[in-house]
């Protein structure tokens, strides 16, 4: 969905916002990286970041190209990363990021529920800027 959605923002929509916090770009990116960090075995771990942070100023903020290709390289990983996971660690204890649950499982249900608010978000932008939202799936 995130992917559907990025490609329908134009590039002359993607830096662009009524206000810092509604610029395409900066949604997109948080989400990714929000992504990429919750799919590492603990914070320390966390190594694959873009160079660009989504409180970068607006022109600094990756294309819309770089941020898909960030999109792929994170899905890539993760779904690696969840096909090698059995059931016992999915449920293993402690989670190295306690504040999201108490397993590796409720770790993976708040970083699915963080990535739809932003998704909502981002279809929200779509729907300021005229353009149809993306289908829910």
């Amino acid at each position: 969905m995130l992917r559907a959605t990025i490609e329908r923002i134009t590039d002359e929509q993607w830096r662009t916002g009524g206000s810092p916090g509604l610029v395409p770009a900066r949604w997109a990116l948080h989400a990714i990286k929000t992504v990429d960090f919750y799919m590492s075995r603990s914070p320390e771990e966390y190594t694959r970041r873009p160079d660009v942070d989504e409180d970068a100023p607006v022109g600094d903020l990756m294309s819309r190209a770089e941020l898909l290709a960030y999109l792929d390289q994170v899905r890539a990983s993760s779904t690696a990363t969840l096909a090698a996971m059995s059931d016992y660690d999915l449920l293993e204890a402690p989670n190295a990021f306690p504040w999201t649950g108490k397993t590796v499982l409720g770790r993976m249900l708040y970083t699915l529920r963080h990535t739809m608010t932003h998704q909502g978000e981002l279809s929200m932008i779509l729907r300021m800027h005229g353009a149809e939202e993306t289908e829910w799936r």
